[in-house]
């Protein structure tokens, strides 16, 4: 297969504009993005694992009511060249589009801010990705179900997707993405959630694959978060936020064992932890007017 040019530096996209309705059910007073699990909160769980492959350059949607989101990337971006945009959206495919638009040019992995998985699992979906021709869309599937409406796919033996949606599959979407330079022009008229775009995508034959990833969780519910912090996802005494980066889980907490594919290719996905050295650039990002109904960070170089 031919993968993406070496050449392209990997751009970083987080879609968080979700209300977590849910979560605020269950008594969580803070903004989605700022759910802690393991005594960090989802957006930085995203953000390290960019940093672990290598991105340094991102784009950030949240909603008009996440100041607490909007102040905690202000305070902890200072290394990544951070584009901020903040606007309420119709649905999660308006989400897509403003963050997949800033990231054009370049191939770019792009995920829900509620994904939660190790980095080395990340690691693993990024260099797979690289692998597959150069106008390839990549999925991130798992057959970990816990999704309360959950996106299910069906590969083939090479990978390809060839079928999203209905009420069963091989594996269910993980909420991690990958796009090419140049994206695949959509109809006009759009779509109402971003599973519709994806589903658009399969059924007109589009290259769609899927690379199989052993555990995600996906954090819409209290016992979401307690289950994944059952499973690995906790702070170790003493460690960083950038030392955790670079295992995905807690010194002391049970990893998981080495997993097999339940999809048809039935190959042995085999992880380890090949962390690309990225140059930081220490800046602290100023909030600016977008100009289009909300508030963003700057790109260091908006012009790029």
């Amino acid at each position: 297969m031919n993968g993406a040019p070496a050449s392209l530096a990997l751009r970083g996209g987080v879609i968080a504009a979700g209300h977590g309705t849910r979560l605020r059910a269950d008594g969580y007073r803070v903004s989605k993005p700022m759910i802690p699990v393991g005594g960090r909160p989802l957006i930085e769980h995203a953000l390290s694992r960019f940093r672990a492959v290598g991105v340094d350059r991102a784009t950030v949607i949240v909603n008009e009511q996440s100041d607490d989101c909007r102040r905690w990337l202000a305070d902890h971006s200072e290394d990544l060249d951070l584009d901020v945009i903040v606007r309420t959206t119709p649905s999660s495919y308006a989400s897509f589009e403003l963050v997949a638009a800033r990231l054009a040019g370049a191939p770019a992995v792009i995920t829900t801010v509620d994904a939660i998985m190790p980095v080395d699992a990340f690691q693993h979906f990024v260099d797979s990705a690289r692998r597959f021709p150069s106008n390839a869309i990549v999925l991130g599937l798992t057959d970990h179900v816990d999704d309360e409406n959950p996106l299910w796919a069906t590969l083939d033996e090479e990978g390809r997707i060839r079928r999203l949606g209905g009420d069963r599959g091989s594996h269910v979407t993980a909420g991690v993405y990958w796009f090419p330079a140049h994206r695949f022009a959509a109809p006009t008229a759009g779509f109402d959630r971003l599973r519709d775009y994806l589903n658009w995508l399969v059924e007109r034959d589009r290259p769609v694959y899927g690379v199989v990833l052993p555990l995600v969780f996906d954090i819409d519910r209290a016992h979401d978060v307690q289950a994944a912090e059952q499973a690995g996802f906790r702070r170790s005494p003493g460690a960083t936020p950038k030392q955790e980066s670079m295992s995905g889980f807690a010194s002391q907490g049970p990893h998981p064992e080495e997993p097999r594919e339940r999809g048809p290719s039935r190959r042995v996905i085999q992880f380890g932890l090949a962390l690309a050295k990225t140059p930081f650039e220490m800046r602290r990002p100023r909030l600016r007017s977008s100009g289009r109904g909300g508030w963003e960070l700057p790109l260091r170089n908006a012009g790029a």
